[in-house]
């Protein structure tokens, strides 16, 4: 009875042995293949970090539970991870620097074109003002001689800004008070219109000029006038006047008229009054 008994203690000693290392075995795999995705994922090696661990109390390991479930929840949340973000992040950087020397260009090009326009902003109020008084100086004495007895003046709307103002006429005509331009009869209006146009030419004179029914709305007295003005310019600019006013056409040297000496056939006929 006691070897019966012994032997049955043994075969179940064997047993639990047999057990025992499958269990071993099992446990084994599964920590060699742990480790190996460890390494291969994390690149740590578990082996040269055995001696560090420790066993943990309960509460310790449910913190570090806790605080892996908030790891693995933010490297979920963080996404794939794009293996072409170097390749990207060069390109854009090409880019991105390139876009940066032409805004650097652009900058550089607005300063300089700032400049010229500044600059040519200071000359062309210095040639404006400088034109102005010269061409009110020859207004002055060409109305003078439009209206004798009367006085005309131009006048800027703006005098402190130069590029951006504008030109008013202020005229006393004999026998009336000072009125603005928009006051005037058409015959009045006509006359300071060709005083104004005869004082620019008289300020700068141009090699051809051309005149068309500038003399229409004039009665014989200021006819007179104008043509004496009409004189003085051509001294300097060939003038070509079209008219219908017979005292006028009687300063010209040359007459250029169209008749229809046949029905529909129309002819230029000309006449050297000198």
């Amino acid at each position: 009875m006691e070897l019966r008994e012994v032997k049955k203690t043994l075969d179940q000693v064997v047993k639990e042995s047999n057990d025992l290392e499958m269990a071993y075995r099992e446990f084994s795999f599964q920590m060699d293949s742990l480790t190996k995705g460890i390494q291969g994922k994390y690149y740590v090696d578990l082996e040269a970090l055995v001696p560090c661990f420790q066993r943990l109390d309960e509460p310790d390991i449910q913190e570090l539970s806790i605080k892996l479930d908030k790891d693995r929840q933010s490297a979920e949340n963080f996404g794939e991870v794009n293996l072409l973000a170097l390749s990207e992040y060069e390109q854009l950087k090409e880019r991105f620097d390139f876009l940066t020397g032409k805004v650097s260009d652009l900058n550089a090009s607005m300063d300089a074109l700032q400049r010229t326009i500044t600059k040519i902003n200071n000359e062309s109020r210095k040639r404006f003002a400088e034109t102005f008084e010269a061409v009110n100086r020859c207004f002055k004495e060409v109305f003078a001689r439009m209206f004798p007895g009367g006085r005309g003046e131009l006048r800027l709307t703006d005098d402190e800004d130069l590029l951006e103002t504008g030109v008013d006429i202020d005229i006393l005509i004999p026998g009336k008070r000072a009125q603005s331009i928009s006051l005037l009869s058409g015959g009045e209006k006509s006359l300071a219109a060709i005083a104004l146009i005869f004082a620019i030419l008289l300020y700068r004179p141009v090699p051809f000029l051309v005149l068309d029914e500038v003399d229409a709305a004039l009665d014989d007295a200021n006819i007179s006038l104008f043509n004496n003005l009409v004189k003085d310019i051509s001294a300097n600019s060939q003038i070509i006047m079209v008219t219908h006013n017979k005292r006028t056409m009687e300063v010209a040297e040359y007459l250029f008229g169209i008749t229809m000496q046949k029905q529909g056939i129309s002819t230029m006929v000309s006449v050297a009054l000198n």
